[in-house]
């Protein structure tokens, strides 16, 4: 059986405690340039309510399989993909391991590291350096805000964080992680990641949080102050010793993919939206749009192959205009609401648009279309 057989036979819907699960996932709706791509699932996570006892055994011998192996990195497995001769498994420290089934042995093993082209908004890591600068050595929390996948999980893709499928719909199967806010595509062929992205920051405390975090005796606020209507989490939270009032941001990345360009290779088009809280003087409830970024990268492997660097597989960012990039989309129909993720998966939401990243109390039209 061929890899891409098992693809197709893993197709269709399951029921896990109750609740269907649809096995395939769609980068977005296929158009004359825009191509939707299928995931197949992997297991749940180990620390989720869908990880069954079938699958709890089979990561015990997985764990006692990478001791026969000499790899520490694997005694503590999340999750896991099955194919005819392979497995693949995420460890909780972010390596990704094969296992060859027959000889019960791993045949590779990688840290899942910070890809060189990964894309943070300019403004807000500004503002986490700020800061950053006034943390203590042992008090970083930049893998605990980027990295942890029971954080900033929107849509629930946190559950079933390892799938595999033809990603760049050009034949070649790749992996595709969920690790917190942060969807990472690696290449078994290429041994690498491919590209990766941090499609939510959830950089806000509820109305509630924020009344009680003003109410607890936030640092510097006097009556009458002008405040934000939302508490920046970051600030809150990670150094609660300073107590800082600071603005809450919000912000979301949609995929879309195909050959947009139509130059005969493969594209993405990451759209990125910032928000700040408005203040409670604004009379209106919420956020205020302060950015939208686009950014294109392609995968031309022809390029590639001449290229001092050789082939890597991956999408490389192209010095491609903004106006070029939103007319490709204008002309493929593709809103917001069509990117990637769209879908939620949560109980209850499974196939609604993933609430987040299509709130009203964004006050930004694009997000509704």
């Amino acid at each position: 059986m061929t890899e891409k057989e098992l693809v197709t036979q893993t197709k269709g819907v399951h029921v896990v405690n109750n609740f269907v699960v649809i096995t395939l996932v769609f980068l977005l709706v296929a158009n004359a340039n825009a191509n939707a791509v299928e995931l197949s699932d992997g297991s749940n996570h180990r620390d989720s309510i869908g990880f069954s006892k079938t699958d709890k055994f089979k990561i015990w011998d997985y764990e006692e399989w990478s001791l026969l192996s000499g790899l520490k990195t694997f005694s503590s497995i999340t999750s896991f993909y099955e194919l005819p001769e392979n497995i693949f498994v995420l460890s909780r420290d972010y390596n990704l391991g094969k296992i060859d089934i027959q000889k019960e042995l791993y045949v590779g093993s990688w840290t899942i590291a910070r890809w060189q082209y990964h894309f943070f908004n300019p403004e807000f890591i500004a503002w986490n350096e700020s800061v950053a600068s006034n943390l203590t050595e042992d008090g970083d929390y930049w893998p605990e805000l980027f990295l942890n996948p029971k954080l900033n999980n929107i849509g629930c893709y946190g559950a079933m964080p390892l799938r595999y499928g033809d990603f760049g719909n050009e034949g070649t199967y790749d992996l595709v992680i969920f690790l917190g806010n942060e969807f990472i595509v690696f290449s078994p062929k290429e041994e690498g990641v491919i590209f990766s992205l941090q499609y939510h920051l959830d950089d806000w405390m509820t109305a509630e949080e924020t009344t009680a975090f003003y109410d607890g005796g936030a640092y510097g606020i006097s009556e009458g102050d002008i405040l934000p209507q939302y508490q920046s989490k970051t600030s809150g939270y990670a150094i609660e010793r300073l107590q800082i009032v600071a603005s809450a941001y919000r912000g979301h990345s949609k995929v879309f993919q195909g050959d947009l360009d139509d130059d005969g290779h493969s594209d993405l088009i990451v759209w990125n939206k910032l928000y700040r809280s408005r203040s409670n003087s604004d009379l209106i409830a919420g956020f205020e749009l302060i950015s939208n970024t686009w950014i294109h990268y392609e995968r031309d492997l022809t390029a590639q192959a001449e290229s001092e660097a050789g082939v890597t597989g991956e999408y490389l960012p192209q010095d491609t205009p903004e106006a070029d990039i939103q007319k490709w989309l204008a002309e493929n129909n593709l809103t917001w609401s069509k990117g990637y993720p769209a879908k939620s998966e949560c109980p209850g939401e499974e196939g609604q648009l993933i609430p987040e990243m299509h709130d009203p109390l964004l006050n930004d039209p694009e997000v509704l279309q």
